[in-house]
């Protein structure tokens, strides 16, 4: 199960540059606050886009 990300919601009207979770995404790096991830498919009709979690991922 997934747990909620600490801190506040970005203001929809006013969005950051980069990805909108950065702020309080635990795995935020420069590439993160530059531009936003792009969606990747997932599972099923899932979709993921974090540029940590391909971090995370790689061999």
């Amino acid at each position: 199960m997934s747990s909620a990300a600490e801190g506040q919601p970005p203001d929809l009207a006013a969005l950051p540059a980069g990805c909108a979770f950065a702020p309080r995404c635990p795995y935020t790096h420069d590439r993160c606050l530059a531009a936003p991830p792009s969606l990747e498919a997932a599972a099923g009709s899932r979709a993921w886009a974090c540029y940590g979690y391909e971090a995370e991922s790689a061999p």
